[in-house]
This record gives C-alpha cells, sequence and structure tokens, in this order.
C-alpha cells in the first residue's frame, strides 16, 4: 500500500514541527548517546537544531506539553553523527570528474559502481580509451587512482603514455596524492631541463620519467592544470558531500584547505555549506603555505567567520610522504626490500620555526606523519615549541601516525599530542607492508590499543580520495584488522567496538576542539545523528562494515540516505512530497 498511516503521521509531524516550532521528539529501538552517565536511550527530544532533552519515550513525553513525535526511527539505531576527521572533500570531487584507474573497485558520488583495474595494461588501456573518446582537440587528460605497488612497484613513465597520445597532456595521480605520472606533453608544459634540481623529478640514464614525486614536484604539474570556475567548484563541493552522506558523516574535515589548483576552494565552501540542503557541517584546515602567504591576520579574520556549520581548525603541515610509494620517512631499518628512506617535505628546522609561530598565535597545529622518521621529527618540534610557550590544551595533533613506537606513543601522551590514525591502511595495503616493512612492523601499523594504553586520544579517518569515505568501515578495520587477502595484521592492536565507536564519534570531536557541541547526545548540543539499521555494539565485529545507514540529522534537520535502485524508496519519498505539498511545504 502507498500509503499508510504510519507514513502519513510522520509527515504531518514534519509539517507541524516546521511550523509550529514544536519541540520533535525521535523515539528509537535505541540511542547509543557516548554520554557515560547516560550510556543509552531510546528517544531523544530536539528543539532549535539541538539536543532538549534525551531518555526514555515514556519519561519525555510526560514532561513536555508542546512536542510531535516522529516515529521514522523507531525501528532504527542512533548513534552521535559521525565525524570524518581526515579527509579532502574537493580533491575528492575534483578527482571523481576525471577517470579512475585504482585498483580497487569503488562508488562514485553518484552510486554507481566502477570496477578498478587488475592489470597495469588495463590501466593504460582505459586511459587509451578515453583519448579515443575524447572529442576536442587539445587540453588535459587526467586519470587517478593508480596503485603502483599491485603492478609490481612499477610506476607509469614516459615511454608508456606517450603512445597513448603525445597530443594531449596526460596526468596520471597516485592513489596515495603524493605522486604523479605524465607524459611528455605536460614535461614540455612545465618547461624544465635536465639541469633543473628539484627533489622528487625522476630521471633515468639523463631523461625525464614522468614521475614527479611528493610537492616539490608535483607543483610543476599541478600549477598548469586549467582554472576550475567557481561554479565548478560548487558541484565539486557537492559532490564530495553526496558521498559524505551517504556513509553516515554529518562533520568532514578538509586537512588541506587551500591547495593552489583547486581555485575557489574557500569560495565554494562559504557558498554551499550555509545553505540548509548541505547535510555536513565542514572543518577547514588550511596548508601552511596558504597562511604563510596570507599571513596570520588572514587565518585569525577567517576563525572571526566562523559559524555553526562552517569553521577553521588547525594549521596543516606536510612533513613526509606514503608509506606504499616509499616516500614516508622511516627510521632505521628503512624499507627492507629497498633499503631507502622516504623523503623530507619540511626540515625540522623550518618545522620548529613556523610551529612556534602558529602556536604562539593560539592555532591548533595537524602535522602529517606516516614514517617513524617523520613522526620522531615532529615529537621533537613539539617539545620544541611548548618548552618555549607553555599552553594548555593545545590538542595538536599528529595525523596518520602509522608508525608510532610505544615510546614515541608514551611521549606523545606526556606532551598533549592528540593523534589521528588512518586506520584504512590495514585493509587496503597490509599486505603490501609486510614485504616493505616486515612483520613485526606491519603488525603494529597504526598501535590503536596501545595509544589507548599510553592516554592518547585518537581518532581514525579515510583520507579520501585516498581510500573511500566510510566510518563504519573504518570502524571495522579498527575492531579487525583484517588485510584485503584476509590477514589479520596485528590482532594485539584491535580495539572494542564501542572504542572504535568513540574515535569517529566524541574523540574525533575531541581533536577537533568540538567536543562541547559535537560527539555525543546530550542535552544542548548539536542535534546531529546517525541513523542505523543494526546495532554495531551488538552485531558480529566481522560484519560492522555490512551496516546501513538509513539516514542523517543534521541541527535537527533529516536528510534521508538514498539507495541507488531502491524503487520502494522512490515511491514512498515521494508519497510523501506529495502529500506536504498539499500544505505548501516541500521537502
Amino acid at each position: 500500500m502507498l500509503f499508510n498511516a504510519k507514513y502519513i503521521k510522520c509527515a504531518l509531524c514534519l509539517f507541524f514541527s516546521v511550523f509550529a516550532d514544536s519541540i520533535v521528539v525521535y523515539p528509537a529501538k535505541k540511542i547509543i548517546t557516548m554520554n557515560s552517565t547516560q550510556p543509552e536511550a531510546n528517544a531523544v527530544a530536539v528543539k532549535d537544531g539541538k539536543i532538549f532533552d534525551v531518555g526514555m519515550f515514556s519519561r519525555i513525553i510526560s514532561e513536555l506539553t508542546d512536542y510531535v513525535v516522529d516515529q521514522r526511527f523507531e525501528k532504527n539505531i542512533i548513534v552521535p553523527g559521525f565525524i570524518e576527521a581526515h579527509m579532502h572533500p574537493q580533491v575528492t570531487g575534483f578527482l571523481w570528474q576525471y577517470l579512475y584507474v585504482g585498483y580497487y573497485d569503488r562508488h562514485d558520488p553518484n552510486g554507481n559502481l566502477i570496477v578498478g583495474c587488475k592489470t597495469k595494461q588495463q590501466v593504460l588501456e582505459r586511459i587509451a580509451k578515453a583519448v579515443e573518446q575524447k572529442r576536442d582537440k587539445n587540453g588535459w587528460i587526467i586519470a587517478w587512482g593508480y596503485q603502483s605497488e599491485f603492478y609490481g612497484h612499477e610506476p607509469l613513465v614516459v615511454d608508456e603514455l606517450d603512445p597513448i597520445s603525445r597530443h594531449y597532456k596526460v596526468m596520471v595521480e597516485n592513489a596515495n596524492m603524493h605522486a604523479l605520472y605524465v607524459n611528455s606533453a605536460v614535461l614540455e608544459e612545465i618547461g624544465i631541463d635536465t639541469d633543473t634540481e628539484i627533489p622528487g623529478v625522476s630521471l633515468f640514464e639523463g631523461k625525464f620519467t614522468g614521475e614527479l614525486l611528493e610537492l616539490q614536484a608535483m607543483r610543476l604539474a599541478l600549477a598548469h592544470l586549467p582554472e576550475i570556475t567557481i561554479k565548478d567548484m560548487c558541484n565539486i563541493t557537492r559532490a564530495a558531500s553526496r558521498l559524505a552522506h551517504r556513509v553516515g558523516v554529518t562533520t568532514m574535515v578538509d586537512a588541506a584547505c587551500g591547495l593552489a589548483f583547486l581555485t575557489h576552494g574557500l569560495e565554494a565552501y562559504q557558498h554551499e555549506v550555509p545553505k540548509s540542503d548541505f547535510p555536513q557541517r565542514v572543518v577547514l584546515f588550511p596548508i601552511n603555505g596558504l597562511v604563510l602567504n596570507k599571513g596570520l591576520d588572514y587565518i585569525q579574520e577567517l576563525r572571526k567567520k566562523d559559524t555553526a556549520k562552517l569553521s577553521v581548525d588547525a594549521v596543516k603541515f606536510l612533513t613526509d610522504g606514503s608509506l606504499q610509494c616509499h616516500t614516508a620517512h622511516l627510521q632505521w631499518p628503512f624499507y627492507h626490500h629497498c633499503g631507502c628512506n622516504g623523503m623530507e617535505n619540511i626540515s625540522i628546522e623550518e618545522l620548529k620555526k613556523q610551529w612556534l609561530m602558529f602556536h604562539e598565535a593560539g592555532l591548533r597545529v595537524a602535522v602529517h606523519v606516516n614514517g617513524s622518521q617523520a613522526i620522531e621529527q615532529a615529537l621533537q618540534a613539539s617539545k620544541y615549541v611548548l618548552d618555549i610557550y607553555p599552553r594548555f590544551d593545545h590538542r595538536h595533533s599528529f595525523e596518520h601516525t602509522q608508525m608510532a613506537t610505544e615510546n614515541q606513543l608514551e611521549r606523545m601522551a606526556a606532551l598533549g599530542v592528540v593523534s589521528n590514525f588512518f586506520i584504512n591502511h590495514i585493509y587496503y595495503w597490509g599486505d603490501t607492508h609486510i614485504k616493505n616493512l616486515g612483520l613485526t612492523r606491519a603488525q603494529n601499523l597504526n598501535p590503536l590499543q596501545s595509544a589507548l594504553r599510553h592516554g592518547v586520544r585518537f581518532s581514525v579517518h579515510s583520507d579520501a580520495s585516498v581510500t573511500p569515505v566510510d566510518p563504519l568501515f573504518s570502524m571495522w578495520v579498527a575492531t579487525n584488522r583484517i588485510s584485503a587477502s584476509g590477514n589479520v595484521l596485528g590482532k594485539h592492536q584491535c580495539i572494542s567496538v564501542y572504542e572504535a565507536l568513540k574515535a569517529v564519534t566524541l574523540d574525533a570531536a575531541y581533536l577537533l576542539h568540538k567536543d562541547n557541541v559535537l560527539g555525543s547526545i546530550e542535552i544542548g548540543k548539536y542535534a546531529d545523528f546517525t541513523i542505523l539499521d543494526k546495532n554495531p555494539l551488538e552485531v558480529n565485529k566481522k560484519t560492522i562494515k555490512d551496516i546501513k545507514v538509513k539516514a542523517t540529522v543534521l541541527g535537527g534537520k533529516v536528510f534521508p540516505v538514498h539507495v541507488p535502485g531502491s524503487w520502494r524508496y522512490l515511491r514512498l519519498n515521494n508519497a510523501c512530497k506529495k502529500l506536504l505539498q498539499q500544505y505548501q511545504f516541500s521537502l
């Protein structure tokens, strides 16, 4: 039956709650609050976008006189809204405009499944097909997601890309975002010669290979990309928002805001995020280069414009590279198979100097550190800064922190440093790391249990576009540590499901200095919820990633999650629309 009493009642409740400004009470099968003083409930009351009350349904309605009941979630589980505390939304949305050539299958922002390339030849064929289908006679062919570690650690080189096209400028991004591969047309556009000494520009027998590693080298090509219009950047931002919404994210962090090639990035956020139909709050981490170029006054003025939905937090540093790309900075014994030791993107002297300046200005710093040596240098720099200028509750964060040792975690705790672990690596590259680092170090990558033991507060993240944004998947990895081949990599570093849920809710909010308004379902906090079909604390932990997200709620506004191909969802949604339109209200 298309209409029934339940859906009519829900529609009427929504109508009256909007126009009468009533308190809306959401009963649920169970509410996991992440509030230690009230761990569970079965109803939450919302008013003015905030949590008015939480507890047992019968008690809440007995104390209220002006309220409506919305029964949409009465058979579901309500948890605090998921916080993706380290991703790159606009990079992700930008890349999805182009050709995906990664190894793993992925879903695009519209929910379509894009099959991965299982061989290097498939990658080259996919790029060649894109060239054949291109109608204009010039411009760029951009592909992304290439994963050399699955093809014998072989980069894409000029000799492979030029036969596909010398006419078009071809650029392929490595999935880790720390390497680019370009053809001769791009090298000619860049205009460098073999006498130019730039770290990361690869040469072989006196000729450019087309591989560009890390920031300095990659900027050479990125600087020549066509400028993105403000309209395109708004669409890019929306595409990333759709990806995040589908997996239950209500707050997402742009962990490198201000990248030069993403023109109009900040403008797009300022244009789109405040809109009522944008389903996330966004927190920005401006990159250190942007702040240095614009000046401290620029960042301080931006912070004065913070709103509940769009705010500026930490200044971002990128100290080293990628583990699977061999550019992460390691301590001895380095990489087992090659003996190399990665690359530095900033010297420790410069890191100390800049960090101290931001720290004294009252800013938080987020430092990208993958390798053990990068973590060591960040520890030395943070101690240097805090010795000179002690500051209570700074919450400087180490981002990724994949190879942190026990000693390093102990020192992080002593310094008050928090961490955001790139836990998805265990699944996507765990088997690769066994070969590159040896089993002992690989088993202790992203050491969450050790961090708990030492008292380091942490979140876990996707680093999208590097891996797909999906907090439930990150929770699954954190609690199971299963690699793509099925290996359990470091069982002793598994954490409980509750601890994993805390990492993507309350502890993620803590990292962002927003635990006073986000991260748990408590009176006075924003009414941000993620609605699940099953209780993650009760299912088999190996099935956590299969839990379905039914909807999100942001500041009391409900955003249903559309499941692609679900005719039933579309019919019910349209039915509710028609009913509400009788009352001149549009969803």
